[in-house]
C-alpha cells in the first residue's frame, strides 16, 4: 500500500506539473498512466545523463517493489531531484511566481521533506528552505510584487553587488558589509540602496512589499542568481544517489531506454524582424508529447508561457498550443507547427517553423516564424 501511495502521489504532481494537458492528437489520446508517470523519473534521469543500468527496470515498475532499501523511499529521492530542478528553472527564468507555485506543490507532495539521501543533495536542500514560507500568502505577494518598482530595483541590485566589480557573497549582502561606499544599505529595512550608479531616489522605487521580509526576498534572490550552479550540484549528488540506488539492485541484469525528445530545450523563436527567447518543457511517453512552451521578448524579465501538445512521427514533432497558463500576454499568441529532430554527437536541436493556430488565445493567419532548440 505504501508504495502505491508514493506513485499516486507522483502522478498528481509530476503530472500536472509537466504534462498539464489533455493529448488531442489521433495515437495521443489515452488518459496518462502510472506507466506515464513512471516515464516522467525515467526521463528525468536520463536527463541528468544517467542512463544505464537500472533504468529499465525502473520503467518496467518494478521500483514499487524495489522502492525502500535502508529506510530510504527511491520515488522521493529521484522525485525531489526532479522536483528543485524545476523550481530553479523557474527561478533562473525569473518566474518567481511559478517557482512558488511549485514549492507549494511539492512540499504538499512531500518531495520536499528530508531524509538522509535528499538532505544530502545541495540543490535539493536550499530549495526545501523555501517551504518555510506560507506558500499562499506568498504566492499573492509575489504576483503582486514582480511588477512593482522596489522588487525590480532590489533585484538588479541584488545580481549588481554579487557581480564583478563588487563580488558580494550573499552573507556580506545580508550582513551589511559593504566593500566600499558606493555600495550602502538603507537603515531601517536593511535592503540595497545604491550599488554603484544603480540608485533608488525615494522609498517606493528601492524597498519590496513590507510583507515580504528582507531575509526572504533575498533568499530567492540569492537562488535564483545560483540556479545554474546549484543545479548542476543537484544533479552531481542525483547521480550520486542513483549510483547508490542502482548498487543495491544489482541482482538482475538491466539495460537503458530511450527517453526520446524529454528534457529542458532552450533557443529562440522569430516573429518578424524581432528574435524572441524561446524554453520548452518537453515530456514524451511513446509518439505522445507534451509540456510547456514559454516565450518572451529579449532584455525583459517576464515571460509568457502556455502548454502544448504533439505527436512524434519519425523525427518530425507536430505540436500546437493548448492553453495559456500566465495572463496578460500582450501580442503573443499560442502557435502550431513543425519541427525536425536532428542529432550531431551530443547535441539534439529541434528546429522549423510556427504559424497559426485556429483556437481562443491562437495566432491569427498571416502569422508564422522560425524555430531553433537545442536540448540543455
Amino acid at each position: 500500500m505504501q508504495y502505491k501511495y508514493l506513485i499516486a502521489i507522483l502522478c498528481a504532481a509530476v503530472l500536472s506539473a509537466i504534462c498539464a494537458s489533455s493529448p488531442a492528437y489521433a495515437r495521443c489520446e489515452a488518459t496518462p498512466s502510472a506507466a506515464q508517470s513512471h516515464y516522467a523519473i525515467v526521463s528525468y534521469l536520463h536527463k541528468i545523463k544517467t542512463a544505464g543500468d537500472g533504468i529499465d527496470e525502473i520503467s518496467d515498475g518494478q521500483l514499487e517493489e524495489i522502492s525502500t532499501y535502508h529506510g530510504l523511499v527511491w520515488w522521493r529521492v529521484f522525485g525531489a531531484a526532479m522536483a528543485a530542478e524545476e523550481i530553479l528553472t523557474d527561478l533562473r527564468n525569473e518566474n518567481y511566481v511559478d517557482a512558488l507555485a511549485r514549492v507549494s506543490k511539492y512540499t504538499v507532495s512531500g518531495f520536499l521533506k528530508t531524509n538522509s539521501t535528499i538532505k544530502a543533495m545541495g540543490g535539493v536542500n536550499d530549495v526545501a528552505g523555501l517551504a518555510v514560507i506560507p506558500i499562499e500568502l506568498s504566492i499573492r505577494k509575489w504576483a503582486k510584487l514582480v511588477n512593482e518598482k522596489g522588487m525590480a530595483f532590489q533585484e538588479a541590485a541584488y545580481r549588481a553587488a554579487r557581480s564583478y566589480p563588487y563580488e558580494m557573497s550573499h552573507s556580506d549582502i545580508m550582513n551589511r558589509r559593504a566593500p566600499d561606499a558606493t555600495v550602502l544599505f538603507e537603515d531601517s529595512s536593511g535592503y540595497l540602496f545604491a550599488v554603484g550608479d544603480l540608485k533608488s531616489n525615494s522609498y517606493y522605487p528601492f524597498r519590496p512589499d513590507a510583507g515580504i521580509d528582507r531575509d526572504t526576498f533575498y533568499e530567492m534572490m540569492r537562488l535564483a542568481y545560483e540556479a545554474d550552479e546549484i543545479k548542476e550540484r543537484n544533479r552531481s549528488q542525483a547521480k550520486a544517489a542513483l549510483s547508490l540506488f542502482q548498487k543495491q539492485m544489482a541482482d538482475g541484469g538491466f539495460a537503458g531506454i530511450d527517453s526520446g525528445i524529454s528534457g529542458t530545450w532552450y533557443g529562440y523563436t522569430t516573429a518578424g524582424g524581432l528574435k524572441l527567447d524561446y524554453s520548452w518543457e518537453v515530456l514524451q511517453a511513446g509518439d505522445c508529447v507534451s509540456g510547456t512552451i514559454s516565450l518572451k521578448m529579449p532584455n525583459r524579465s517576464n515571460w509568457s508561457r502556455y502548454t502544448f501538445e504533439g505527436e512524434m512521427n519519425g523525427s518530425t514533432l507536430d505540436w500546437r498550443g493548448t492553453r495559456w497558463i500566465t495572463s496578460g500576454n500582450g501580442s503573443f499568441c499560442m502557435a502550431s507547427g513543425q519541427l525536425e529532430l536532428t542529432t550531431h554527437g551530443t547535441e539534439a536541436v529541434l528546429a522549423g517553423s510556427w504559424g497559426p493556430h485556429r483556437v481562443w488565445g491562437g495566432c491569427p493567419k498571416g502569422n508564422s516564424g522560425s524555430v531553433r532548440l537545442e536540448l540543455q
